[in-house]
């Protein structure tokens, strides 16, 4: 699904009124629900003078612009976020390298709803259960982590369970797919097109971690496996060389900076 996106000075006018909107939008009601819209925008340029790429002849530019409204609603139970993001990229001529880490026009971004149940002989003790497209930080960011400098993101469907125990100790385990981004050929690139991103046909991420409580010196372990494949499809256009199975196993323990002692961290990763 793709359509022609508004140029910048309407689409870019709408989002800044959002966005004033958005500081006013936090409301409570008496049962426990809360209501909170928020959003923020980054315009940056960017210049080069010789390219790296070879493919990309002489100096380029990109005048980029990074505008995402959420919001968040919760309730004594479930929790529904959602989020849309703007990424698009100005001052592009026909020579500009363009690609998906830089366009990503008007896209419902996260919309997935969260559960949460709580031990009610221990409230520090609880779970959390979230289904639909989301975004997730997982340990220090090595392996799995929204971007934070990128014009775009990536994000995933699927299902993520994420508990909290008594004294710091959290886990995760979480099935996901990851989304492609839309639109993918040059000409709608430039033109800051609007296309619906989708799952990524049989790909997947399966993920395991576990943090302990801190020690007694405040230092905390965690370990982790992560486990993406990519399995061949029917299409024709598909290589084998693409098909993937690559398993990350791995381990951190850190501690944080405190009067007299310095901040220590140390993480083995195997990959295969």
């Amino acid at each position: 699904m793709r359509r022609s996106a508004a140029r910048l000075p309407a689409t870019s006018l709408l989002l800044t009124a959002a966005l004033g909107w958005a500081g006013l939008g936090a409301a409570q009601s008496s049962d426990g629900a809360a209501f909170k819209f928020s959003g923020s925008q980054r315009s940056r340029y960017e210049s080069i003078s010789a390219q790296f790429r070879r493919t990309v002849p002489g100096p380029d530019q990109a005048f980029t612009l990074h505008t995402s409204l959420s919001f968040d609603w919760r309730l004594p139970r479930v929790t529904v976020v959602g989020e849309l993001l703007d990424a698009r990229t100005e001052a592009n001529d026909a020579g500009s390298y363009l690609s998906g880490s830089m366009v990503n026009t008007l896209e419902p971004f996260q919309a997935y709803v969260a559960w949460r149940h709580a031990n009610a002989a221990d409230p520090k003790t609880y779970s959390v259960l979230r289904a639909g497209r989301m975004t997730l930080d997982l340990g220090k960011r090595r392996l799995l982590a929204r971007s934070r400098f990128g014009n775009t993101a990536t994000s995933f469907m699927g299902v993520d369970w994420e508990w909290h125990g008594a004294g710091g100790a959290l886990a995760h385990a979480l099935y996901f797919r990851p989304m492609e981004i839309l639109p993918d050929d040059r000409t709608a690139l430039l033109a800051n097109d609007v296309g619906l991103d989708h799952t990524t046909r049989r790909t997947s991420l399966t993920v395991g971690y576990y943090q302990w409580a801190p020690l007694s010196d405040k230092s905390t372990i965690e370990a982790y496996v992560l486990r993406y494949q990519r399995r061949p499809t029917p299409d024709p256009s598909f290589s084998s060389a693409d098909a993937a199975d690559h398993t990350s196993l791995g381990a951190r323990i850190y501690r944080p900076a405190s009067a007299g002692h310095l901040r220590d961290e140390v993480e083995i990763v195997v990959q295969r």
